[in-house]
């Protein structure tokens, strides 16, 4: 077997799992020396799919797959906008790959290279062989260039295959709001015109906290409370920051969950956490037929926690957990 013949069965072990496709780096690594490769490109042995990124000749057109495992391999992006929207079968692959690197590391001749300072693992996902922008991400982004109502067309399209969940997608897309990213706010806004009920209920659930905290004497919390864990800004609900106790909204819409939001939500609490936080967890549900035994474990948390953040004695009806709030389940 010559030194070609070997270092080509050697880049098996790379192009089995890169759909047939190999880098110079991955070539070298083989064996398979620059002179050679040079020659087997100009002998139409070897095919350039992308700046550096090659395959054996073969008899199989190039497909959209293809174009961006290839312009993957060659700039160290993701997939992502509308090619990661078709990887999740929510839209037809665009004309050109669409990609997204952390910022710092974008190749600025790449056009279709977009580039974002906060791209946390969370956000990254293994999907039909290629790394793609979570279903979550990929919304927001094709959001970018959506308007309101196509961008809840989307929305709605994702969460019916099970591919994200709204509440979650709405702390993403808040977590993500910035004047860069237009498609953050206009999922906000998606949602809301969407789903009324989960920022009618969200509205009803901070009142009734609020009238809460104030009937067991507490300081008013402090809505949306932003706060940076593991290099990452994440939004709290309702939050006392001085006796760090936090609590947060869970609305029910049953139909949409994923594996990598699942994963994150838990990660996320896990970092609070570690952080020193101490969680709660409130539905409508709860709150309407309990608020006093909801309510009271969180006052006596806080209460634990920072003595000073409450002077006022508990009401007998508060502390009975009298009263009722009224509140639409989700």
């Amino acid at each position: 077997m010559s030194n070609v013949a070997r270092g080509e069965a050697a880049l098996v072990r790379f192009t089995h799992r890169q759909r047939g496709l190999f880098t110079v780096a991955q070539a070298r690594a083989a064996g398979i020396s620059d002179t050679t490769r040079r020659r087997r490109v100009a002998a139409r042995a070897y095919e350039e799919i992308a700046p550096g990124v090659l395959r054996l000749a073969a008899t199989k057109p190039i497909d959209w797959l293809d174009r961006l495992a290839a312009e993957g391999l060659s700039t160290g992006a993701i997939a992502a906008g509308w090619s990661a929207a078709a990887l999740f079968g929510l839209a037809d692959p665009p004309r050109l790959p669409e990609l997204i690197v952390p910022r710092g590391r974008r190749n600025l001749d790449r056009a279709a290279v977009r580039s974002t300072i906060q791209l946390p693992a969370s956000d990254i996902v293994h999907i039909r062989g290629l790394r793609a922008t979570s279903p979550m991400r990929t919304t927001i982004l094709c959001a970018d260039r959506l308007d309101v109502a196509a961008s809840a067309e989307l929305i709605s399209k994702a969460a019916t295959r099970h591919l994200l969940r709204v509440t979650w997608l709405e702390r993403r897309a808040a977590e993500l709001v910035n004047p860069a990213r237009p498609g953050a706010r206009r999922v906000l806004d998606a949602i809301a015109l969407l789903h009324p009920d989960l920022a009618r209920a969200r509205n009803d659930w901070e009142a009734s906290m609020l009238d809460l905290a104030r009937r067991y004497g507490l300081a008013d919390p402090e809505v949306n409370f932003r706060i940076v864990v593991d290099s990452q800004v994440r939004f709290l609900d309702l939050a006392w920051p001085p006796a760090k106790v936090f609590a947060e909204f869970d609305g029910y819409l049953p139909h949409v969950e994923s594996r990598e939001v699942f994963d994150d939500e838990r990660q996320r609490q896990n970092a609070l956490v570690d952080a020193g936080w101490l969680p709660f967890r409130v539905t409508s549900t709860t709150l309407r037929d309990q608020p006093g035994k909801e309510f009271g474990r969180i006052a006596r948390a806080i209460r634990r926690r920072s003595p000073a953040a409450a002077e006022l004695p508990l009401s007998h009806q508060a502390a009975t957990g009298g009263g009722s709030v009224g509140q639409r389940a989700l």
